[in-house]
């Protein structure tokens, strides 16, 4: 399973005692910054059992080291390798399998430097959680800046998870093929808003974002 909102001075042995009670672990992975060396705030866990897997992901929610950790199913994107697999050329990028816990403003982050991004990223939400569906929309200002986010971020991981990137229009969820993150697509942002995000075009990475836990 993925597990996000870690406290920073988490360590496995921290990790694989807390989920111990949902059946054995056998291995704990916590992502390390190779910048700073300190942990990134998530991290994937082994169970020997799916029985207990099933019961880490009921997990999810519950209180650890003073954070209220989210626990999810430790799932992988991969990119397309031919252009023609892509949907039609638009100015705005789907985006599918982005971490329950993320905000606007974190995806805005993530793909701010690849161009304009007009008005708001648009994140639907389940009416009854409040929760966002685990997929998103961006509309840049040229639809060249959006074919650059579409390749450039498909297969990218934003707060620990492996995103998939496409253009919007049809069937956004069906076409990117997310793990049951579908919901219809949230109409046009005004341009008013947030504003633009820019920035230069730099190296592919992993993207932390969103909500943070209460403090230990």
């Amino acid at each position: 399973v993925w597990v996000g909102q870690l406290d920073w001075s988490a360590t496995s042995e921290d990790v694989s005692n807390f989920f111990s009670k949902c059946g054995e672990v056998k291995d704990v992975r916590i992502r390390i910054d190779p910048d700073t060396g300190k942990s990134r705030g998530f991290c994937y866990v082994d169970f020997v059992s799916k029985k207990a897997k099933a019961a880490a992901l009921k997990m999810d929610g519950s209180e650890f080291m003073g954070r209220n950790i989210r626990v999810d199913e430790a799932t992988t994107a991969t990119p397309r390798k031919n252009d023609e697999n892509y949907g039609p050329k638009t100015d705005t990028v789907f985006i599918a399998n982005l971490s329950h816990d993320l905000d606007e403003e974190s995806v805005a982050l993530a793909f701010s430097k690849f161009g304009t991004i007009v008005g708001d990223v648009r994140l639907p939400t389940n009416r009854e959680t409040g929760q966002i569906k685990g997929i998103g929309y961006v509309q840049f200002s040229t639809a060249d800046e959006a074919e650059a986010a579409v390749k450039g971020m498909n297969g990218m991981a934003i707060n620990g998870r492996p995103v998939r990137t496409d253009f919007s229009g049809g069937d956004d969820s069906a076409r990117v093929n997310s793990r049951g993150d579908r919901g219809g697509r949230g109409g046009r942002g005004g341009r008013g808003g947030r504003g633009d995000f820019r920035g230069g075009r730099g190296g592919r990475g992993d993207f932390r974002g969103g909500r943070g836990g209460r403090g230990g």
